[in-house]
């Protein structure tokens, strides 16, 4: 409690701030697990119920994965993550309802996470584009730096503000008509690319221009 109290009261309010506290709940909770008759309902069920999303994790990745500003979660890394998830919420349901062994159930779930946890951290370099905008910063420095040029351009990102920290430098936030308009010079454009399918006017305006596409984003030279 002390540390909720204190990370909440000098922290910035992100939720990820929270996160050492984690540990130490987790730990809490097996050791007043004890305390309880751990073939009670309610304990079953809230096991249960973590085990029964993890089962359907492949059929939900392979239905986002459908969806245009999704499709990264179509690689194949990502459902070895989904198949891992599945297979250990079946082993847990098998433990928890036919075995009755809570504590093997929930030994089952961990190794599950941690599996998951390794497989996905192993394919943070193909995710990197499409989390954040690090990845595209870093690549629109380096054309900036090519072409000599100094002014960065934003259109249609979210909290495109903080960008400054990775690029060094002021980001300017920009309107459609300004693009569409040509009245940029010497700048690079940060945008997305669902903008530029679904736009003709963007699309035309673009088509052009160098172009290079990181991840969901893509950047243009004006």
């Amino acid at each position: 409690v002390s540390i909720f109290v204190m990370l909440s009261v000098f922290s910035s309010k992100q939720d990820y701030y929270l996160l050492p506290i984690i540990p130490f709940a987790i730990y809490l909770s097996m050791l007043l697990l004890n305390k309880f008759d751990v073939q009670n309902t309610w304990i079953k069920l809230s096991i249960a119920i973590p085990a029964v999303i993890f089962i359907s994790a492949p059929v939900v990745i392979f239905y986002l994965s459908r969806m245009e500003e999704a499709a990264f979660l179509g690689m194949p890394s990502i459902f070895v993550v989904a198949a891992i998830l599945s297979i250990s919420g079946l082993i847990v349901i098998y433990r928890l309802y036919r075995k009755n062994n809570v504590y093997r159930s929930l030994c089952v779930m961990s190794i599950g996470i941690l599996s998951m946890t390794f497989v996905l951290g192993c394919s943070m370099p193909r995710l990197n584009p499409y989390i954040g905008v690090a990845d595209l910063c870093k690549h629109a420095k380096t054309l900036a730096e090519e072409n000599r040029i100094s002014n960065y351009c934003v259109y249609g990102i979210h909290r495109a503000e903080n960008m400054d920290v990775f690029l060094g430098e002021d980001v300017k936030m920009v309107e459609k008509e300004d693009i569409v308009g040509d009245s940029l010079t010497n700048a690079i454009v940060m945008l997305p690319v669902e903008k530029i399918k679904k736009d003709e006017e963007l699309h035309s305006a673009i088509k052009n221009k160098t172009y290079l596409e990181i991840g969901n984003h893509a950047i243009v030279i004006f």
